[in-house]
This record gives structure tokens, C-alpha cells and sequence, in this order.
């Protein structure tokens, strides 16, 4: 068999001296790693077992999730109360019996033994008094002390995680008693048992995606070797930006949130362009010798990993720009998470490629080899397919769009809120304590209103006025933190990620704003407060964030298509993806339609960040098929000139591809929906059912249906455009008068009007 050099899509013009496109620059590293494949796969695994040594270090130091606002009312009068008191959060050491009151003797060693370890611990300010702020249930058997943790989120965290540590080796030590059990219960040590609950999760989703995915992965390709690959290359993706995020902890605090990113965003998409890789080097694996085929699969489809991994970072890039840390954390992390799954497609997996030789091609699924399966992987299903909908391209269009839209109309009734589920960890230490101190004082709840006032006394006793007539707080008081600044407490009745607790937060410091105006200052903090400023910023930021994201991936794609018609209807196409995803989301999450299936317990509205997050995420994975799709239809155009036949067969090359990337996505996202945390389950959800619309309603009909009735106009770009837009690769651009008179175009076109 003659090799020869794949010559690439028609040009008219030299190629510039410098610097080399992207295409021409992934050829020449694709022969590079041809021929000298075990230098770069041992360069490969010598970064990825230097970042997997980091990686136990982001593990060990990542936090739960917290809803600190910075400059926020709550953020202020939690800094006035550290600065005064040196303590930004109370939570209370638990003693309970079945057997002992609190008079008994043994019972009392283990309280005074459980107060030595909580005061040993440096992050611990103080221990107040039993008779301020300690309390005796009627029958004895239950006690609490109040302890105040100083620091910010994550210094109350790592207090909570050792105190909760330090009281389980007593709990199990012959001095409290068989019958004594001593607990820690609080915002900090719930977000402790949160983390773990969710770490535990993580692991199940793992254990059960991968497995799916590499099922996937050998229907696909044909063979357990071939099929492995992806799921190494996505792995490897993960460990590095796992490792990364682990240099980075040194400096900063990272919470489960961002290691979510990394887990679900990284391994996927790494996956995903690992298995458009492997088909794409099979294909050109039948017409060449293997030096020639990786060059032109890393010209090919390196190319379109690079611009696809490009389009998922652009869109989370604003979210990592957004001074609310639980959010930005986690774009920045799943931004990691797809830069070092491109990376390890482009250099790894190449090189794995070269190193196994045809071992790694060959189809084992009989099935697959009487279908030409190793003769390039085209499907006659998708062509079919495509055909059929370009038959009836007007009817396709509008039934689908329909579709969508009923399916995104539960989106106009969207709410919003903070969920702390602490219903869905009823087998938690920290909720297990929170059981017991409600049984032994109905009533009692965690949350605090807490109303920082910078006045005088009379501004105090405002405060402490408008705190006393809500029949929601109990136990109002005043505290003098110095002569011009007071503390003002109130005890909420309600639970305090209820809609009730959010009206008490709300009514005071209406109320406050109204009775003091300008003769005193007074921040209104508290857990509720913290849940609602957060909630209020995400709120704030939300258009900004999304006319950024739509703008930056309007203009790369346009860049990369050189189509202002393909560029505005990917736009417009993804958002009608997403809406439909996120209705679906709020008919079964907020109208609680899927409560019994899923096991989840729906407190009528969706976790805050919710909304944002999937639409910047979803945006992101839109845009990757799109790229799959349309770069291979552009292809097969500068082939063949004709727009019928090049959608045809860039479904048919591609449609396979598309369907088992996004079976391998749904089952990873699907698997987290097994999470006991009703928020990631929400995500896993969102997440499945946008690549499901994705795969199948708009890049299996909406697409193609489009480009047929736009025709000529998908390959339009105005002169003026075109001169200023930065050129990618030699001959791009179809504008140009030579191209345009091209045999292949000229001959396309006429098939197109025969058709």
C-alpha cells in the first residue's frame, strides 16, 4: 500500500512562514510522537505520577460546602463579632444517656473530660459558662455546652473535623461510660459529616461509571484493549488538574464542590475526545502507514479536541472569575479538569497509540467486522438518518423545537434557595446529635439570627425590640461587645433553611433599615443570613456570567467555523438545549415529581447555584458535540463542495461517536444521581438529561435539519469578516474567490440543486 500525505482541504494561497496553524502544528507532533513514541509516553507517566503525589494533598485539606458571601451584610457582621469576641460561629458538645442523669457521677467525669478536649484545641475561643450558655434537659439525660470556633469557613471545619475526632476516641474509651454517648452538633460539624457522606458518594458514582463507561466503550470500539485506552487518558486528566489543585491548596482552600468539577467534568470529556481520537486513528489507520495516520488524526481530530476542550473552558471561565469562592472554585477546578484531559488526549494517548501499534485496533465484536467496521467507521444508520431529516428539513425543525420548548416550560416557575438537607443525613453523627437535642428540648434549632449593631444603646434596644416581637425567635438578647457596639441574638424556632427562617432574616433587617436609617448601623448575620447573601450574589451575577459565556463562545467559534450563520444557530441551539434540560430538572427536583425514584425529599426549589452552574456546564458540553459535529461536516464541505453530502457524511463519521461520548456522559453523570446529597443529584441529573437532548433531538435532527435549509449560508462569511478574523489553518476560508470557483465546490453545488 503506497503511503502518501493526507494534502488537506483546497488552498489558493502559501502558507505563511510563521507561526504554524494549529493544524499543521498537531501533524508535525503527530509524527514526532510517531517516531519517537516511548520518549513521550515516558515524559507522560513520569507528570502523571508527579501530580499524583500532589493529589492526596488536595484530598486531605478539601472542606464541605460553605456559603461565606465576601462584602456581603452577613460577611460584615460575622467580621464584627470575630473582631470583637474573637469567635465567628457557636456549636454545641452533647452529652446523653439512656441510664445516667447529668448528677451521676460518671456522667460528670465525661463532661469534664469531653471540656478538656474541646478547650486543648486551639481553634476553640472559649467555653462560656454552663449557666450563660450550657442547658439540662427536665429529665436529666441530655446536656449541652455551647463552644465558640474562631477563624472563617474553613478554620471551623478543620476545628470541627479534630474536635469530632478527639470526642469519638473518648466516646470509646472506658471513661465515659457504654451508656454515655458525647456528640458535636453545628454548621461546621455538619458540613464536616457532609464532606464524608459526599466523599462516600463520589466513590459509589465512580465505581459504578467507570464500569458503564468502559461497557460503552467495548461496544464502541470493539475490543477490551481499545476500549481502556479512553478511560486511562481520563483518569490521567483527572490526576493532573487533581495535582494541580493540590499545589494550589497550599495557598487557597478548595471544598468537595471543586473536586465534584474534577470528577465529573474531566474524566468525562477526557473520555469523550480519548474515544474521538482512537476511532479517528482507526479510520486513517486503513489509507496509511501509522506515522502518516497520527499526524493526520492529531491534524484532524487533535484539532478538534483542542478547540472542543477550548469551548468548555471559555464557557466556565467567567463562573472562575466570580467572587463567590464555592462557585468559582468549582469552574476553576473543572477547568483544570478539561485543560488536563485535552492534555493527556494530545500527548499520552498518542503515544499509547504508537507504542501498542494495531493491537490497540483491532475489532474483536464479530458484529462490528461484518458491519466495515475497521474499514473507517462510517454508519449507514446516520446516514440514513440525515438523509431523512434533510427530506423533510422544515417539519423536523418545528416538531423539535417544540419539543424542547414544552419541555423548558417548567423553568419559567424556577425558585431558588439553599437546601442544607440535613433530612438526607440522618445517619451523620452531627444530625444524629441534632436528633437528640430536639427530643430533649422541642423546639431547639442551630440557627441563630445574630444582628451586629455600630451605635449606641438606644439602637441596641431597637434591635433587640424588632428581634423580640418575631414569635419565630426565642431567647433574645443583648451582649456589649464595647461602648459603641452591641451584639443582638435571637434563637430561631424554625429550621433554618426554611422559606420561615428566611422571612425572619428578611423582615429585620427591613425593619432595622426602616427604625435606625442613618443613626446606627446594623448587619444582620446568622446561617440563614450567609444562605440568602449567597443566594442574592449568585442571583446578581447570573446574567453578567451568562451574556459573557454566550459572547466568548459566539467568538471562538466563529473563529474556528468562519460561519456567522453556524456560529449564532450553535448558540441559539444550545440554549434551547439547556432550558430544556433545566425544565425538566425543576418539574422533577422543585415540583418534587421524582421524590420516590430518586429518594429525595424536595424542599420546593432548587439549590441556588444550581441554575448557573448547569447552564455554564451544559454550555460548555454543547458546544463540545457541536464542535464533533460541524467541524467534521466543514471537512467533508472543503471536500466535496456539496452542503447535502457533507452533512451526510459528517453524521455518518461522526454520529457513532457522538451517541457513545454521550452514553459514556450520561452514565457518569447518571451515577452520581446515587449521591444521598440531594444538590448533586440535582447536578448529575441536569447534566444526564442536557447530553441526552444533546445527542439525540439536536445533533441527530434540529442540526442537520438547519444546515439543510440554510444551505449555502452555513459557509458564508462576509469579506470584511473574514480578513479580520485570525486564520487557524491554510485554506480555511470557503469566501475566498479562488475556493469559491474550485472544482469541488462548483460540482458539490450542482449535486445540491440536483437534489
Amino acid at each position: 500500500m503506497a503511503i502518501t500525505a493526507d494534502p488537506g482541504p483546497p488552498s489558493t494561497a502559501p502558507a505563511p512562514p510563521a507561526p504554524a496553524p494549529p493544524r499543521e502544528a498537531l501533524r508535525t507532533w503527530g509524527r514526532f510522537v510517531a517516531r519517537r513514541p516511548r520518549r513521550v509516553l515516558t515524559a507522560a507517566l513520569v507528570a502523571v505520577v508527579a501530580f499524583a503525589a500532589l493529589t492526596p494533598v488536595f484530598l486531605a485539606r478539601v472542606l464541605g460546602i460553605g456559603y461565606d458571601t465576601p462584602g456581603s451584610e452577613s460577611a460584615r457582621a460575622t467580621a464584627a463579632v470575630e473582631q470583637a469576641l474573637g469567635a465567628q460561629e457557636a456549636v454545641l458538645l452533647v452529652l446523653s444517656s439512656t441510664e445516667r442523669t447529668s448528677t451521676d457521677p460518671t456522667f460528670t467525669r465525661a463532661m469534664d473530660a469531653a471540656l478538656a478536649v474541646v478547650r486543648a484545641n486551639d481553634g476553640v475561643v472559649d467555653v462560656p459558662p454552663a449557666d450563660l450558655a450550657g442547658r439540662v434537659s427536665p429529665d436529666g439525660r441530655v446536656e449541652y455546652r455551647t463552644v465558640l470556633l474562631s477563624g472563617d469557613a474553613g478554620d471551623r471545619q478543620k476545628t470541627a473535623k479534630e474536635l469530632k475526632h478527639d470526642l469519638e476516641e473518648l466516646d470509646a474509651s472506658p471513661l465515659g461510660g457504654p451508656d454515655i454517648e458525647i456528640g458535636l452538633s453545628g454548621e461546621s460539624p455538619f458540613f464536616v459529616d457532609l464532606l464524608h457522606s459526599e466523599e462516600e458518594g463520589l466513590a459509589m458514582a465512580e465505581a459504578i461509571g467507570l464500569p458503564l463507561a468502559m461497557l460503552i466503550l467495548f461496544l464502541t470500539l470493539g475490543s477490551i484493549l481499545a476500549a481502556g485506552l479512553p478511560v486511562l487518558t481520563g483518569l490521567a486528566g483527572a490526576v493532573v488538574a487533581l495535582g494541580v489543585l493540590g499545589a494550589a491548596s497550599f495557598w487557597t482552600e478548595f471544598d468537595i464542590f471543586a473536586e465534584n468539577g474534577v470528577v465529573m467534568l474531566g474524566i468525562a470529556v477526557g473520555i469523550d475526545y480519548a474515544l474521538l481520537i482512537v476511532r479517528r486513528y482507526r479510520e486513517e489507520r486503513t489509507r496509511a502507514g501509522a506515522e502518516i495516520a497520527l499526524a493526520t488524526t492529531m491534524a484532524t481530530a487533535g484539532r478538534t479536541v483542542v478547540f472542543s476542550g477550548l469551548t468548555v473552558m471559555v464557557a466556565l471561565l467567567p463562573m472562575a472569575l466570580l467572587d463567590v469562592p464555592t462557585l468559582s472554585k468549582y469552574a476553576l477546578a473543572g477547568l483544570l479538569g478539561v485543560a488536563g484531559s485535552v492534555a493527556m488526549a494530545l500527548i499520552l494517548l498518542p503515544a499509547l497509540l504508537a507504542v501498542m501499534g494495531d493491537r490497540a485496533l483491532t475489532v474483536r465484536l464479530k458484529r462490528m467486522r461484518e458491519r466495515g467496521f475497521e474499514a473507517g467507521g462510517a454508519s449507514d444508520r446516520w446516514d440514513r438518518l440525515a438523509r431523512w431529516v434533510m427530506k423533510w428539513p422544515a417539519a423536523v425543525l418545528t416538531v423539535g423545537t417544540c419539543v424542547l420548548i414544552c419541555a423548558a416550560a417548567p423553568l419559567i416557575d424556577v425558585k431558588q434557595g439553599i437546601d442544607l438537607n440535613v433530612r438526607a443525613y440522618e445517619d451523620e453523627p452531627s444530625v444524629r446529635t441534632l436528633t437528640t437535642l430536639s427530643s430533649a428540648f422541642p423546639g431547639i434549632t442551630l440557627g441563630r439570627v445574630e444582628v451586629a449593631v455600630a451605635g449606641d444603646r438606644d439602637a441596641a434596644a431597637t434591635a433587640e425590640r424588632i428581634l423580640a416581637e418575631d414569635s419565630r425567635l426565642t431567647g433574645v438578647a443583648v451582649q456589649e461587645l464595647d461602648a459603641e457596639s452591641f451584639l443582638v441574638t435571637g434563637n430561631l424556632t424554625v429550621p433554618d433553611d426554611s422559606k420561615a427562617a428566611e422571612d425572619v432574616v428578611k423582615t429585620a433587617r427591613t425593619r432595622l433599615d426602616a427604625e435606625l436609617g442613618s443613626a446606627a448601623d446594623a448587619d444582620v448575620g446568622g446561617t440563614t443570613a450567609r444562605s440568602i447573601d449567597y443566594a442574592d450574589k449568585v442571583l446578581d451575577k447570573t446574567p453578567p456570567i451568562v451574556i459573557a459565556t454566550l459572547a466568548l463562545c459566539f467568538l471562538l467559534l466563529l473563529v474556528m467555523l468562519r460561519s456567522p450563520v453556524l456560529a449564532l444557530k450553535a448558540v441559539i441551539m444550545n440554549l434551547l438545549s439547556i432550558a430544556a434540560a433545566m425544565g425538566l430538572t425543576v418539574w422533577v427536583f422543585q415540583e418534587g415529581n421524582g421524590e420516590s425514584l430518586l429518594d429525595f425529599s424536595s424542599p420546593g426549589y432548587l439549590q441556588a447555584w444550581l441554575p448557573l452552574t448547569l447552564f455554564v456546564i451544559l454550555f460548555g458540553l454543547s458546544m463540545d458535540y457541536e464542535v464533533f459535529l460541524v467541524t467534521r461536516i466543514r471537512e467533508e464541505y472543503l471536500r466535496t463542495g456539496s452542503n447535502t453530502e457533507a452533512i451526510a457524511a459528517g453524521l455518518a463519521k461522526t454520529g457513532g461517536v457522538i451517541t457513545s461520548a454521550a452514553l459514556i456522559m450520561i452514565a457518569i453523570f447518571g451515577a452520581f444521581m446515587i449521591c444521598p446529597a440531594p444538590e448533586i443529584k440535582q447536578l448529575g441529573f441536569g447534566l444526564a438529561a442536557a447530553v441526552l437532548i444533546d445527542a439525540t433531538i439536536m445533533r441527530a435532527c434540529l442540526v442537520p435539519a438547519f444546515m439543510k435549509l440554510a444551505g449555502g449560508a452555513n459557509w458564508w462569511c462576509p469579506r470584511w469578516l473574514d480578513r479580520i478574523l485570525p486564520r487557524l489553518e491554510h485554506g480555511e476560508a470557503p469566501t475566498s474567490p479562488a475556493l469559491e470557483m474550485s472544482s469541488p465546490l462548483q460540482a458539490g453545488r450542482q449535486r445540491d440543486r440536483a437534489l
